[in-house]
């Protein structure tokens, strides 16, 4: 609605915007957290995609790049991730697919 000084008005054209929001249908969970040793990572991927799997500290320095990075079919996945070198604390998954990112925090605790 444009309303103008003399107080007369106008609505506007309805316009629609579509978003493709296809990271929201990637399912994540990790468990257990806080975490001691393994964290598993169980992904559910509706379509095929490249997928890579970071791990940053608190301070956005990268402490793990070896977890996944290829291309996947659809399908569930469980990824174990070997925490026992994290030094006790606070850190952040960042899951990445051709589509968007998805971040999961987790503890690590001794």
């Amino acid at each position: 609605k444009q309303v103008n000084k003399d107080a007369s008005f106008t609505y506007s054209k309805i316009i629609s915007i579509h978003v493709n929001l296809g990271i929201e249908n990637v399912s994540v969970e990790i468990f257990p957290n806080p975490v001691s040793d393994v964290l598993h990572v169980g992904l559910w991927i509706p379509y095929d995609t490249e997928l890579e799997i970071k791990v940053f500290d608190n301070n956005g320095k990268i402490v793990n790049t070896n977890l996944l990075n290829q291309f996947i079919s659809k399908g569930k996945y469980t990824e174990l991730l070997n925490t026992t070198q994290l030094d006790a604390g606070q850190y952040i998954l960042q899951i990445k697919t051709s589509d968007g990112v998805i971040y999961r925090k987790f503890t690590v605790l001794r």
